[in-house]
């Protein structure tokens, strides 16, 4: 097999399988039929985990939350602020879609000075009422719903403009500094941060050219404390909301047959035959090892996934050793099953 700037002969090729094979290590516990004193063995282990969310795309989370803030420690204050609110909130429409989008960023930029005058002038009773934690939390989702309205601002017809990418980049910056919040505001050391790859990278979102990502600011601040780690799968399911021609866009089951030809995901399947974590820190001083994975492209999946589009058309090159310091290697996936579902 060729490129066009390097030939790989098929012994060079098995040769950097065969290096590859020795950066994972197997995963142990994969089976997706856990037994049910499993599962009530991992909700004990999860008791005591929190979830915040991080992302800034939508209105409509930091909407209902101030809400409910406001209807606990202020009704007054709420029934002035409500209609804005409710114009404010997006319904979890992307802004491209929303024909009220100006209203809503209107409705926002009167919000946001009002809500924090608000809490700076009232902390105390607030607190008093219900705690410093859930005004810190209201702080914060007044952050959140600007960060929002700014994204509202720059989203383009086309978000994937290569000349309009403020979009992104106002995400990814507000990701990162919700993540640092979260880190602050938890006390804790160490933060899973879980988005897309694209997201986590440490090179940067590619869209035509590159924007800063969430994990590129967090690798810029924390250096090699910050661990990013990839995904990858052969094949099986998974679940995404359809965006095909002529769908509802609604969320639903998907399937991929073996991997395309010289991708990264066909390399992992011929190199390492169950899931691992293949370590990619350790890999970096290889530079034969580093170039080759460089070459193979990625088969993109994501929130969303349109079943009829060509395959080749998924396809993402990272320069892996750099923009990963693992990945996570599924030869076989299921869909996710929600619980009670």
């Amino acid at each position: 097999m060729t490129d066009d700037s390097t030939t790989t002969t098929t012994a060079q090729h098995t040769d950097r399988l065969t290096e590859l094979a020795t950066h994972a290590t197997e995963l142990h516990g994969t089976d997706p039929e856990l037994p049910a004193d499993d599962l009530d063995a991992l909700r004990d282990r999860l008791a005591d985990v929190r979830f915040f969310g991080v992302d800034a795309q939508y209105t409509q989370g930091p909407v209902d939350a101030l809400r409910a803030f406001f209807e606990t420690v202020d009704p007054d204050f709420l029934d002035g602020v409500g209609g804005d609110l409710d114009e404010a909130a997006d319904g979890g429409i992307p802004p491209q879609q929303d024909d009220d989008v100006d209203e809503r960023v209107a409705a926002a930029d009167r919000l946001v000075p009002r809500i924090r005058a608000q809490l700076d002038a009232h902390s105390g009773e607030y607190a008093a009422t219900t705690s410093e934690d859930r005004v810190a939390l209201a702080r914060r989702h007044c952050r959140v719903l600007e960060q929002a309205t700014e994204r509202k601002r720059h989203v383009p017809d086309d978000p994937r403009e290569a000349d309009t990418l403020a979009h992104a980049q106002v995400r990814d910056e507000a990701m990162a500094e919700n993540a640092e919040w979260v880190r602050a505001f938890t006390g804790t050391d160490t933060l899973s941060v879980w988005a897309h790859d694209a997201h986590v990278a440490r090179t940067g979102l590619q869209y035509g050219e590159r924007v800063p990502s969430l994990g590129q600011h967090l690798a810029v601040r924390h250096g090699d404390d910050y661990w990013a780690l990839g995904f990858a799968f052969a094949r099986g399911g998974f679940q995404a909301i359809d965006t095909a021609e002529d769908t509802e866009n609604e969320l639903t089951g998907h399937e991929l047959d073996d991997p395309l030809d010289d991708t990264i995901e066909a390399a992992l399947d011929d190199a390492v035959d169950s899931p691992a974590v293949v370590d990619l820190r350790s890999a970096r001083d290889e530079e034969r090892l580093t170039d080759w994975l460089a070459r193979r492209p990625h088969f993109e999946t994501g929130a969303t996934f349109d079943p009829d589009r060509n395959a080749t058309d998924r396809l993402l090159t990272y320069d892996y050793t750099d923009a990963f310091d693992a990945l996570c290697w599924i030869p076989e996936t299921t869909r996710a099953r929600p619980l009670g579902n």
